[in-house]
């Protein structure tokens, strides 16, 4: 079901590297760091702590993908805080599963094709 991650140039020169896709469709996940938010400006959306909504980009007309900010998932490992680790799990673990549950399964996010134009006139012969 899973598959390597595409990479998408996004319309400021920035390349957003997808980490893996969900099977064929148009589903996948991206790993933001500190460094590539720096590098992509205002382009991604931004990380808010205080909103716990999942982040969706567009980065394609056929590509929906889950932005997971690593400040959502920071832990200090030479603290000896293990929930602190188990938290940040925890929450990395709700957010690809409500992104799957409530996007991938739904097929929510979807764009709808246009329609083509009404042809018209007489069809040649």
């Amino acid at each position: 079901m899973a598959k390597p991650g595409r990479t998408f140039e996004l319309s400021n020169g920035f390349r957003l590297k997808e980490e893996v896709r969900i099977g064929e469709g148009p589903y996948g996940v991206a790993y933001i760091t500190e460094e590539e938010r720096a590098e992509a400006g205002r382009i991604l959306p931004k990380y808010d702590p205080q909103n716990s909504a999942l982040r969706v980009l567009h980065p394609s007309e056929d590509a929906i993908v889950l932005l997971l900010h690593d400040q959502a998932y920071r832990f200090d490992p030479s603290g000896g805080e293990t929930a602190t680790a188990v938290a940040a799990e925890k929450t990395f673990e709700r957010d690809v599963s409500d992104f799957i549950v409530n996007v991938v399964a739904t097929g929510a996010g979807r764009r709808k094709p246009t329609a083509a134009p009404a042809a018209t006139g007489e069809a040649r012969p």
